[in-house]
């Protein structure tokens, strides 16, 4: 088990309600302590609402983790080669300013995220 303040995972998800709207979904949970910050919005998530609902999970959680554990959603990496991440221009620059290590998995692998994986799965 991964240590206190060490990683958080990060997933998206949808859901429609029963009046026909579409939710989207944001979902962090910490790794260790498996708190939980969940968001949900009526559109889909551009980079700019990302950062903004990270920024409010450290708000939420009391501090920045070491490590963020993501998919390659095209939020926030552009493409990967070889294991050579390139993340979007706004996204580099916040991890950057955040200080924060990023684990990025491997495509079409949710077994990588499992804590999140089950989080999203639980919420809808």
């Amino acid at each position: 088990e991964l240590p206190f303040g060490k990683q958080m995972q990060l997933d998206f998800g949808q859901y429609r309600c029963r009046s026909g709207l579409k939710l989207f979904i944001f979902a962090a949970v910490l790794s260790a302590s498996r708190y939980k910050h969940v968001i949900f919005q009526d559109h889909p998530f551009r980079t700019t609402e990302v950062i903004d609902h990270l920024l409010s999970c450290f708000d939420y959680f009391g501090g920045v983790p070491e490590e963020l554990v993501i998919d390659q959603d095209r939020l926030m990496v552009v493409s990967e080669n070889a294991g050579d991440i390139i993340y979007t221009d706004d996204f580099k620059y916040f991890i950057e300013e955040q200080d924060i290590r990023m684990y990025v998995c491997r495509a079409d692998d949710p077994e990588t995220k499992g804590k999140i994986e089950n989080l999203i799965k639980y919420k809808i």
